[in-house]
């Protein structure tokens, strides 16, 4: 009995799943300049003219993985950090939805960082970047006023926070005491609007 279109469809982006979950692991062992076509599809089980069936090329491949990646991780947020309560609360989801994926997958990190400093990847990146960060700035900005602070500074000292931390873990890894500077960063709001 032949596919359905839907059980097509299903096989197709599980392949696609497991391409992208390959080029991460290759990308964070070589590099994105050192990782090839053909490393990507061995590790993902499958010929490299397979591969090409999925993605048009190896930069096609990045890209996609940074956008499903930003789309996943900023799109959940931005439903948690409006339904949290308290501007306290917002304030540390914000912290956590950086800090939580940044642990659970460095390798993620390193490779959009990595990205948004590439000369050729630029425009595209922050194409795909802008839609998403100008809702995020949005909402802390928004934050930031319930906070009592001006909106702007707040937001990018925010970032700038994060920026450092993402830096950090992602040179250091484990050695690096994230947790701790998450609790000291979020202790000085909890102190300012609690104490």
């Amino acid at each position: 009995m032949p596919r359905t279109l839907e059980q097509n469809k299903k096989i197709k982006e599980a392949s696609k799943k497991r391409i992208m979950e390959a080029a991460l692991k290759v990308f964070g062992e070589y590099g994105f300049d050192g990782a090839s076509v053909s490393q990507i599809a061995r590790e993902a089980g499958i010929s490299t003219g397979l591969m090409y069936n999925y993605f048009a090329s190896k930069d096609d491949l990045v890209l996609t993985i940074v956008d499903d990646f930003l789309e996943h991780h900023f799109g959940e947020w931005g439903k948690k950090i409006s339904d949290a309560q308290t501007p306290y609360d917002k304030l540390v989801v914000a912290v956590d939805r950086y800090v939580i994926p940044l642990q659970e997958d460095v390798n993620k990190w390193r490779l959009i960082r990595e990205l948004s400093v590439r000369k050729e990847f630029k425009d595209e990146f922050w194409n795909i970047v802008s839609p998403i960060r100008n809702v995020y700035a949005k909402q802390l900005e928004s934050l930031y006023l319930q906070l009592g602070e001006d909106p702007v500074k707040g937001f990018w000292g925010l970032q700038t926070f994060l920026e450092g931390v993402a830096s950090c873990y992602c040179s250091y890894g484990e050695k690096y005491p994230i947790q701790q500077i998450r609790n000291q960063y979020l202790k000085g709001y909890r102190q300012k609007l609690y104490e």
